[in-house]
């Protein structure tokens, strides 16, 4: 591969693809960009490291310079989570119904569980007055008020002292080879997700971008050739992750905080806990984890909105990482955390 072939844009970025459709009930769900299917995110194979020649597998497209999803894009996450609250409220006073749903169900699986259950309940209360009484109320919760709603963005002020750093989502870095191309693939529509629910609760979200330096003789050569130099397309952020109210900060080195001024910026925005993301585990993710515990910090790692190219690397990191500086959980567990207590508490630190 010659330097050449390094950052030419696609003749086709695809905008969106068709969502899916609940079964029961046809509400269409899952709609925009990230549901785009893997063959849509990978459409370049000149774009891809040393074994681009070797392994079949396809590159993901870099997109125009400064391009990123749109506010727009959102309003539909923010309705859906308008409607979750309302459903959660409902639920909490119908447990015979929210013991039948089953865990990270979506707003389609509660709706007709619900209405399937309902719809059963009128069934036997028709069978028990005899077949004369046609009208019968539907199920409702109870009478109890309901609660303030907000508009979900910005729901969680408190939440404002929480950064997500993520690592390295660019597109020479991702397409460096098949292996990250599919973990990143594979990641991407819940990594996307979470990304959009800690946006909704006032986080700052602050991308890490690698840049190379030409004197640098430690930085990974492709062949001879050094990829994410500064003002290259290759070393721009994967489009997918990026709004226009996110930050990027560039740093040399693995580590988000060596030599940056990542630090001074958290603290200027009141930053104490940050929530580690990105490619790969046991490499950025794990040093800059380790260098916000040195500076005091506290730590969380989405276990699902991290990759590595080998998965044995990404556990062994994982493994470490929970044992020493970060609580490691799911992305789901982390929002429900943060709705909880409108904080994330900090891991007690034990040491053998």
């Amino acid at each position: 591969m010659t330097p050449a072939h390094v950052g030419v844009a696609p003749r086709d970025v695809r905008a969106g693809c068709v969502g899916r459709s609940c079964e029961p009930c046809g509400w269409a769900v899952d709609r925009g960009p990230r549901s785009r299917s893997v063959g849509h995110l990978q459409l370049r194979d000149d774009l891809r490291g040393d074994s681009a020649d070797h392994v079949a597998g396809r590159a993901i497209p870099v997109r125009p310079a400064g391009a990123t999803r749109r506010e727009g894009d959102r309003t539909r996450d923010r309705l859906g989570i308008l409607v979750a609250q309302v459903l959660a409220h409902w639920l909490a006073d119908t447990p015979h119904i929210a013991a039948k749903i089953p865990p990270a169900a979506s707003l389609c699986t509660i709706y007709c569980t619900a209405d399937t259950i309902g719809r059963v309940e009128l069934d036997a209360r028709r069978a028990g007055v005899g077949a004369a009484k046609t009208t019968i109320a539907p199920l409702r919760p109870s009478a109890r008020p309901w609660p303030s709603l907000t508009y979900p963005t910005g729901m969680h002020d408190m939440a404002s002292n929480i950064a997500v750093l993520t690592n390295d989502l660019q597109y020479e870095l991702v397409n460096k080879n098949p292996e990250r191309i599919r973990a990143v693939a594979d990641a991407k529509d819940n990594f996307c997700r979470f990304l959009d629910g800690m946006r909704d609760r006032g986080c700052e979200i602050v991308h890490l971008q690698l840049i190379n330096r030409e004197d640098d003789a430690n930085a990974e050569r492709y062949n001879g050739y050094l990829p994410v130099t500064k003002g290259s397309e290759g070393a721009q952020i994967i489009a997918d992750f990026l709004v226009e109210s996110d930050l990027v900060v560039e740093k040399n080195k693995d580590s988000g905080f060596y030599e940056t001024d990542l630090h001074e910026m958290l603290q200027a925005r009141g930053v104490d806990t940050v929530v580690v993301t990105g490619m790969q585990t046991q490499i950025c993710v794990q040093t800059t984890a380790a260098d916000a515990f040195f500076r005091g910090y506290n730590i969380w790692v989405p276990s699902d909105c991290v990759v590595s190219a080998q998965e044995t690397d990404k556990k062994r990191a994982l493994e470490w990482l929970d044992a020493y500086c970060a609580t490691v959980t799911e992305s789901a567990e982390v929002l429900r955390t943060i709705d909880a207590f409108g904080r994330l508490p900090r891991k007690v630190i034990k040491t053998p």
